[in-house]
């Protein structure tokens, strides 16, 4: 995890990513970050993209919480970009990931009515 956001100088953002690597992650004590979804809700808003509502268990430090991401999905050909709510933008390709709409029983997001 590094802070990336232009308000910050470099040297400012040398000093927020030490302080987030030897102070809040502890990632010599605690090397992982786990998040395990439990339920994945959501509506498609537009071609190709999806509002969804990702529930799942996040361990941080040691400690298991329940947590709640929004998130606003867009699917174009391979390519899926996530807005993980304040977490950021994450990309992948989604040639082996499930599909994302249609009649699939197996598909990740449920409709809301």
């Amino acid at each position: 995890m590094e802070e990336t956001s232009s308000v910050f100088t470099d040297a400012q953002k040398k000093i927020i990513n030490k302080e987030l690597h030897d102070i809040v992650l502890l990632p010599d004590q605690y090397p992982d970050i786990v998040f395990r979804s439990t339920n994945v809700i959501g509506k498609a808003t537009g071609n190709g993209q999806y509002d969804l509502n990702i529930a799942g268990n996040l361990t941080l430090n040691g400690t298991t919480r329940p947590i709640t991401i929004p998130t606003k999905i867009t699917v174009s050909g391979n390519e899926l970009r996530a807005l993980l709510g304040e977490l950021g933008l994450a990309v992948c390709d989604r040639t082996n990931l499930l599909r994302l709409q249609g009649d699939d029983p197996l598909d990740p997001v449920r409709q809301q009515s």
